[in-house]
């Protein structure tokens, strides 16, 4: 899959939850308004209009949220299709529908290191392990090396003044590289402020029935 069709997957999706939800939700009011002997046009148009502006407002705050991964940050969107952290200078480390398919990009586009089991990086060197043995990626000479095992990798390692470099499976360093607490406060922006409207439409539309059954109780005969 593409990432426009990963975008229209999550597109259709999110509007067929916000039609759902705004069928319950007038559902709901519509029933509870029936039941007090009358139906509020203003409250069944908002019930029924709520979930679609929240659907907006979710699309346009993770388009921002978009923006800064690829711009600013140089890593995927976090929605699936491909997965990408970078490793410095250019290089990231890329991944195609799942982790057996990792492989380094150069920052031209090249790829290269297919087959790729373990990744280590430090912003300066990149090291790992493919289908072919060890390799050592120096990103600011932009050479690639071969290594004939770990201990030689070690050495040209201490040579550069680089100690013990983590090698990590791609989908571990992924992890750890891609996610972290900023992430979880973009998570928070686009997810709490549409449940706090949802929870304040349902506190405003129980409140209005306490009015509502107040003024039936002082009406005059």
């Amino acid at each position: 899959m593409g990432l426009g069709v990963v975008l229209l997957f999550w597109g259709a999706a999110i509007l067929i939850a916000s039609a759902g939800v705004a069928g319950v939700l007038a559902g709901v009011v519509y029933w509870v308004e029936r039941r007090r002997g009358r139906v509020r046009k203003r409250w069944l148009v908002a019930a029924a209009a709520l979930p679609f502006l929240l659907m907006v407002y979710v699309g346009g705050v993770f388009a921002a949220y978009a923006v800064w991964c690829e711009a600013v940050r140089d890593v995927d969107l976090g929605i699936g299709d491909s997965f990408r952290v970078p490793l410095g200078n250019g290089y990231s480390l890329m991944m195609i529908d799942t982790s057996e398919q990792a492989v380094i990009l150069g920052p031209r586009g090249e790829q290269s290191h297919f087959g790729l089991n373990r990744v280590g990086s430090n912003g300066n060197v990149v090291a790992g392990e493919d289908e072919h043995g060890f390799f050592l990626v120096n990103v600011r000479q932009h050479t690639d090396t071969s290594v004939e095992s770990k201990t030689e990798l070690q050495r040209q390692l201490s040579y550069l003044g680089i100690g013990e470099l983590q090698l990590l499976p791609p989908d571990e360093f992924y992890v750890r590289h891609r996610w972290g607490a900023v992430d979880g406060v973009a998570a928070a922006v686009i997810g709490i402020p549409p449940l706090a409207a949802l929870f304040l439409f349902g506190v405003r539309f129980a409140r209005s029935q306490r009015g509502a059954r107040g003024v039936e109780v002082n009406r005059p005969a």
